[in-house]
């Protein structure tokens, strides 16, 4: 069946599990996990919150040094090819 389980190392590895667990237990702590997972999937929070920035942006002239550069799309990343 595998390696025994011990205190210094008592977590089973799912097939060590499968050989160790009646199918009414393996479809219990599948409802269990399952449950779970939705309860967990409730109670986060997914929208993602606003962005705050403390104070404002630097100006372009104060942010660049010398000219301002131009954004060009790169050919080689263009999705039209």
């Amino acid at each position: 069946m595998g390696r025994p389980v011990d205190d210094d190392n008592p977590v089973l590895s799912l097939s060590e599990l499968a050989g160790v667990l009646s199918d009414s237990e393996a479809d219990t702590i599948r409802a269990a996990i399952a449950a779970s997972h939705r309860q967990h999937n409730e109670q986060v929070d997914w929208e993602p919150p606003a962005p705050v920035l403390d104070g404002s942006l630097p100006s372009d002239e104060v942010f660049y040094i010398g000219e301002i550069p131009e954004w060009t799309p790169d050919q080689r990343t263009n999705p039209t090819e």
